[in-house]
């Protein structure tokens, strides 16, 4: 009688167990469909901004619409590797 009281209450233990590793694994599966749901959203915006005609007077691709120094010219980038 003893040992069956005994394995119950290690049933027991490893049910909780099992339970919290559930809510666990739960709570990450959220979390990662929660990060898919940014990633696709960003992936959306991403696709409209480069679907968008260029303002007038302005293309997207010269220099002069990069943001001011994000970008090094080719010759700094030689400059900086050679030093």
């Amino acid at each position: 009688m003893e040992e069956l009281v005994s394995n119950a209450g290690r049933m027991d233990t490893l049910l909780r167990e099992i339970a919290t590793a559930a809510q666990e694994q739960h709570a990450g599966i959220g979390q990662i469909s929660r990060s898919i749901r940014e990633l696709d959203d960003a992936t959306q915006h991403n696709a409209a901004l480069v679907e968008e005609p260029p303002l007038p007077g302005r293309c997207a691709t010269t220099p002069s619409s990069w943001p001011s120094g994000s970008i090094a010219s080719a010759s700094e980038v030689g400059t900086a590797s050679e030093a």
